[in-house]
């Protein structure tokens, strides 16, 4: 694997590996593109720490898996279970208003009216739809992701505003 030295990249996580697939080396993938088979768009992949992979994906009746090249034994492939698979965020779509990338919204803080009442983890899904992860001084709450408990979100400010009429802090 070849080590990817700008190091000043923006990456972002795109994937993850699962179990492997086979006995010569392929790996099954679970993909967080909206449409997994967007991850076939793309050629430039990394696992943490911006080392670069050599990684072919494969498509086949909706389910993704990869083969990563120099790769040919089960046992090798074990070692990259679980890993998340990055590509440079500089490679995505540029998005329209109000669309954003879920890692854009992590780490925001969060506010009802003017008060401030925690700070986004994560943005997850469980099923029926989007959901903001919110830590708050005494308890962790969730918020569907959509505009009618959510009113403004402020990237440059850093900022989420809930709906005041759903939160009451």
């Amino acid at each position: 694997m070849e080590k990817d030295v700008s190091k000043k990249t923006n990456l972002i996580i795109v994937a993850q590996f699962g179990k492997t697939k086979g006995i010569k080396g392929e790996i099954n993938v679970r993909c967080f593109f909206a449409k997994p088979r967007d991850i076939l768009k793309y050629k430039d992949f990394f696992l943490k720490n911006f080392n670069r992979i050599p990684v072919r994906f494969i498509s086949f009746n909706d389910k993704i898996s990869a083969k990563i090249e120099e790769i040919n034994s089960l046992e090798t492939a074990k070692r990259f279970v679980g890993e998340y698979i990055y590509i440079e965020k500089e490679s995505l779509p540029k998005l329209k208003k109000n669309e954003f990338y879920y890692n854009d919204l992590e780490a925001l803080d969060v506010f009802v009216k003017h008060k401030k009442i925690g700070q986004v983890i994560t943005l997850n899904n469980h099923g029926a739809g989007d959901y903001l992860e919110i830590a708050g001084p005494k308890k962790e709450i969730l918020v569907p992701y959509n505009f009618d408990h959510i009113m403004k979100i402020d990237i440059k400010e850093k900022k989420i505003f809930l709906n005041p009429d759903y939160y009451d802090f």
